[in-house]
């Protein structure tokens, strides 16, 4: 969904047959519950669910996650006014570099109230003028 609900992910070395299923949110209401997480090793399922998988992307270093500016900061449908550059973020988040909008959100009608644009480089929604 839109809001980052349950997760998966599966083993890609030749061989592996784990898979994870994990139900937290990255989303800082998220962070006052515990989590579950389930990893296990099972070759029937984690062949469905590679079946299904589009892209593979590399953990750790080489991992393309972005680097935000210290004065980036969230901006949210109900700001008064937000400035150039910081993240329109979901509602009751307050990280910038885990709270934007998804990309469908980011054309939304929320994401409008601040013209509210795609950044495609970082993955991110950002104020696009001030208003």
């Amino acid at each position: 969904t839109t809001y980052d609900h349950a997760k998966w992910a599966v083993g890609s070395d030749t061989g592996s047959t784990w898979a994870c299923i994990v139900d937290n949110n990255r989303c800082t209401s998220q962070y006052k519950r515990g989590g579950l997480v389930q990893c296990f090793m099972n070759s029937e399922f984690h062949a469905v669910l590679i079946g299904g998988t589009l892209e593979v992307d590399e953990c750790g270093e080489s991992d393309d996650t972005s680097t935000l500016d210290d004065e980036v900061a969230c901006c949210h449908y109900d700001d008064a006014t937000c400035s150039t550059g910081d993240v329109c973020c979901l509602s009751s988040c307050y990280d910038p570099s885990t709270c934007s909008y998804t990309e469908s959100g980011c054309t939304g009608s929320y994401g409008q109230v601040h013209d509210c644009t795609w950044d495609t480089d970082d993955g991110i929604c950002v104020v696009g003028s001030s208003k």
